[in-house]
């Protein structure tokens, strides 16, 4: 054999031991590769290259991430300075409500009544803040009355909110208020205090209809409407500009003839009225004429009989929609149900939680959804807050489970995150978080809280960075 055939052998050989090498790895398991255990040891120098990176380096971090059965710290990081919380404010919200109240409470709005049938000379609806009410409990009033043989009624009041300036929160932005996700707080809620709108385009030079999801919502609304509809145009352009002091809504740009927007979802500026509105319009559906009627803040009930309760679903309930939703109406309703006759929602919330085994001082809540940017908390009070609520099972199972619901349904997905993580984001422009409960593979029972605060980056990009860490986390083995 010459050195040209051997040459030949060799290099055959040498391609096919390549071949076998390359095939012996299937992409499944390439990124099973990349999602093996990794050391703890090497956990901090891991964790500190992901927030060190050149656009991440300047935010404000705070992690911390223990063993919830034993209290050992794998990381810790700005633990116990001040971090603003975004919604997982609502963690202690939420915490608190149970510790006070117990998973099956129930709030009840009462409706009384005077005189009978078939005439009521009153009817009155005594306002609780039931933040779950819909019109189909509105329904159930009109039903029970038509049952009993009314036919009219000479006065209908609901006793909530004649005046609007003090619904919502003096710490929010103001360019918040106008929007679904910063409802005002009323003693009347009725559909969360929130109304949808969008706009259908007709032909061309022909004014845009506005189409509300209910017009006794938004006749509330002003709406000046400078819409123009173009033929030469496939895909709307609207700008939308809402002036929350005039309660006007101001639409320019253009649209294709025949062609629908998107949908907006406003608050309602005045709920007692809407909920007024609601109440005689489905009265009067159900064939009962309504002479009067009116909002009150409040009404002598000492001549009126009991005539029906409206019950909320139990707290469990009202808390899981609050932390997998990050409800914000629900949790503002949680957090000034803390208030009583003693003490302040802010000193109650205080007591609750300092008696639970919070560090006082760590944390300053002027809201109870997160959605002010005054509100202060540490990620040590978080920590204590998951550690100490982790043994009870309507608090755990209210938060979201990754790539499977609430506000966590979309991330972790196809990952060995997903369904192992329990957890409540925070989002606010700047200010991302997410604490909760991760079963990993070697380690089934950390409690990680990652809040990064003061960023120019997207939302999306610090989400992606935290997800980043929960992954190493999830991987993590003693070596």
């Amino acid at each position: 054999m010459n050195i040209k055939q051997r040459l030949k052998l060799l290099l055959q050989a040498s391609f096919f031991s390549l071949f076998v090498v390359i095939n012996a790895f299937s992409p499944s398991q390439i990124k099973a590769q990349t999602e093996t255990s990794f050391c703890r040891q090497d956990l901090p120098k891991t964790i500190d290259n992901i927030i060190n990176q050149p656009e991440l380096k300047k935010a404000n971090w705070g992690i911390i991430v223990k063993n919830g059965d034993n209290d050992e710290t794998f990381y810790q990081l700005n633990s116990d300075k001040y971090f603003l919380p975004a919604s997982n404010a609502k963690l202690l919200i939420t915490a608190s409500s149970l510790i006070k109240f117990g998973k099956n409470y129930q709030v009840t709005t009462p409706v009384y009544i005077r005189g009978s049938a078939p005439v009521l000379d009153t009817l009155i609806i005594m306002g609780s803040s039931d933040p779950t009410l819909t019109h189909n409990s509105l329904k159930n009033i009109a039903q029970k009355l038509k049952k009993d043989g009314i036919k009219s009624i000479n006065k209908v009041i609901v006793v909530g909110d004649n005046q609007t300036d003090n619904l919502v929160n003096g710490t929010w932005e103001v360019s918040d208020l106008p929007f679904a996700y910063a409802p005002p707080i009323s003693k009347l809620n009725l559909v969360e205090n929130v109304v949808s709108f969008n706009v259908i385009s007709r032909e061309n030079n022909q004014l845009p209809i506005i189409n509300w999801s209910d017009n006794l919502g938004g006749k509330q609304w002003r709406v000046n409407n400078q819409i123009l509809v173009n033929n030469n145009i496939k895909d709307s352009q609207i700008k939308l500009t809402v002036n929350w002091q005039n309660y006007q809504i101001n639409l320019t740009g253009e649209m294709p003839p025949n062609s629908e927007s998107r949908d907006w979802r406003l608050t309602i500026p005045n709920p007692s009225q809407y909920f007024l509105d609601s109440l005689v319009n489905i009265l009067q559906t159900n064939n009962i004429l309504v002479n009067t009627s009116q909002v009150n803040d409040s009404y002598n009930l000492s001549d009126y009989q009991l005539y029906q309760e409206i019950k909320s679903p139990i707290l469990k309930e009202i808390i899981a929609t609050t932390n997998k939703d990050s409800n914000n109406l629900y949790a503002e309703f949680l957090y000034d149900n803390l208030a009583n006759n003693q003490d302040s929602k802010i000193e109650s919330l205080t007591k609750i939680l300092t008696d639970l085994g919070l560090e006082n001082g760590s944390f300053f809540l002027n809201d109870g959804s997160g959605l002010s940017r005054q509100n202060l908390v540490t990620p040590s009070a978080l920590h204590t807050v998951l550690k100490l609520m982790q043994n009870e099972p309507s608090f755990v199972n209210s938060l979201s489970i990754a790539g499977i619901d609430g506000t966590l349904s979309n991330r972790f997905k196809d990952t060995i995150v997903e369904g192992k993580l329990r957890g409540k984001t925070g989002t606010l422009t700047g200010a991302v978080a997410l604490a909760g409960y991760l079963d990993g593979e070697n380690f089934d029972n950390l409690i990680v809280t990652i809040i990064v605060n003061n960023s120019n980056q997207s939302v999306s990009i610090l989400r992606e960075n935290i997800d980043k860490i929960i992954l190493h986390l999830a991987k993590l083995k003693d070596c």
